[in-house]
């Protein structure tokens, strides 16, 4: 069973990776994400996202973290696995975007985000 919330805490940290590994490569390619006017375009900068390392990192990323998930969802009872699951995603992804990408965090998401700690404890607690 233990094993099983390690393999947990893994694909929530390798999941809330992807997300903030995105996120870096669409500031890096900012400059050309925009609506494409033609297909040639979309082209363009469909190849864009596949040259860039970050993107390509998030996508591996989230491979990894879909295997795992399939793989828990017949470990962990959905109603326990599912909340904690993305609810810890949503505090990771909050912090390490303040702190990389200098996001605002404020007084109403902190709390928000107290709310979420206790609300998984609580599930946590009745698994």
């Amino acid at each position: 069973m233990i094993y099983n919330y390690l393999i947990l805490i893994f694909e929530i940290f390798l999941a809330s990776l992807a997300n903030i590994l995105l996120k870096k490569g669409s500031l890096v390619l900012s400059s050309i994400l925009i609506a494409p006017k033609n297909i040639k375009d979309a082209i363009d900068i469909a190849l864009a996202m596949f040259k860039n390392v970050y993107i390509l990192s998030g996508l591996v990323a989230f491979g990894v973290a879909f295997f795992l998930w399939v793989w828990l969802l017949s470990k962990i009872q959905l109603n326990i696995f599912y909340p904690i699951a993305l609810s810890t995603q949503i505090i990771l992804i909050a912090v390490i975007s303040r702190s990389l990408f200098k996001e605002p965090l404020t007084v109403i998401q902190i709390l928000g985000i107290l709310i979420i700690i206790t609300g998984v404890l609580l599930l946590a607690k009745t698994s």
